[in-house]
């Protein structure tokens, strides 16, 4: 192959690469927070009314907000092939069909996310990925008397923030046998 066509395949590639980032920036959507509007009323009788009851408490969860964004790796560009791409909580990664484990998996560590520990490693379990076509998909069954093991690419330890979290981890998208 000569280098014209070489810097033409790179030149294309690195295109591509940035059109997807570009519509995966896109794509998300930003929160607003808008203020809520306060409603007053005047009462219109003299009879006494009774008071409303006092509002619930809402409790807080602190896992609504991940303390971790893992889609944060492309804005130093797209780390390579794009298969299936799979955004989790916790990590993002490309499945490859081919050999039904990942091409690549990230994830983003802070120092809020691995000192908090809101998650039992002992309530999850190892499950088949739902979102890859079952034609391709990793199977429980086939690290059954393999002589494998099932390996995290991410480890479970650092999603320790959020049970979802963690359980994402035991997905088969981000096993490779070891």
């Amino acid at each position: 192959m000569s280098k014209t066509t070489l810097a033409i395949i790179a030149g294309v590639s690195a295109a591509a690469g940035s059109a997807a980032t570009a519509a995966l920036y896109a794509s998300r959507s930003q929160r607003k927070d808008s203020p809520s509007p306060t409603v007053t009323s005047t009462p219109t009788s003299t009879y006494p009314s009774p008071s409303p009851p006092a509002p619930l408490p809402i409790p807080l969860r602190k896992d609504l907000t991940p303390p971790v964004n893992p889609t944060g790796v492309f804005q130093y560009g797209f780390p390579g092939p794009v298969n299936d791409l799979h955004p989790t909580l916790s990590t993002t990664s490309s499945f490859d069909r081919r050999t039904r484990n990942p091409a690549w998996v990230a994830e983003h560590i802070t120092s809020a996310s691995i000192n908090a520990n809101n998650a039992d490693r002992r309530h999850s379990v190892f499950v088949e990925d739902e979102t890859v076509p079952e034609k391709f998909r990793a199977k429980l069954h086939d690290y059954f008397r393999s002589g494998y093991d099932r390996g995290h690419q991410v480890p479970a330890a650092d999603a320790k923030w959020s049970q979802d979290a963690l359980d994402k981890t035991f997905l088969l998208t981000n096993m490779c046998p070891q």
